[in-house]
C-alpha cells in the first residue's frame, strides 16, 4: 500500500486494533473515526480523519468490529464529521 490512501488505511487499522495512531499525512494528531451501520447486521460505512490536518478517508462498506461504538443509519447529525480533504 504505497498510495496515500493505503498509508492512511494502514494507520487506521493500527488505530482500530490499538486505540490510537498518528496521522500518516502530518504525523500529528490522532485518527478519529465514525462507523455508521445497520444495528442488526453491523455493516455500513466508515469515515476516518485526522484531528490536526483534517485529511481523511471514506470506506463505503465496512463491518463494525465487536465492541466498537457506531451510529445507526438515520441517526447521523450534521457536523458529526468535520469537512475533510479526502486522501486518494
Amino acid at each position: 500500500m504505497g498510495s496515500k490512501r493505503g498509508m492512511f488505511l494502514s494507520a487506521l487499522a493500527r488505530s482500530i486494533e490499538g486505540g490510537a495512531a498518528p496521522c500518516p499525512m502530518c504525523g500529528k494528531g490522532n485518527l478519529r473515526l465514525r462507523y455508521v451501520a445497520d444495528p442488526m447486521s453491523r455493516v455500513g460505512y466508515l469515515d476516518a480523519w485526522c484531528d490536526n490536518c483534517f485529511k481523511g478517508v471514506h470506506v463505503s462498506r465496512a463491518s463494525v468490529p465487536d465492541g466498537m461504538r457506531f451510529t445507526p443509519f438515520g441517526d447521523c447529525g450534521e457536523g458529526d464529521v468535520p469537512n475533510c480533504t479526502t486522501v486518494n
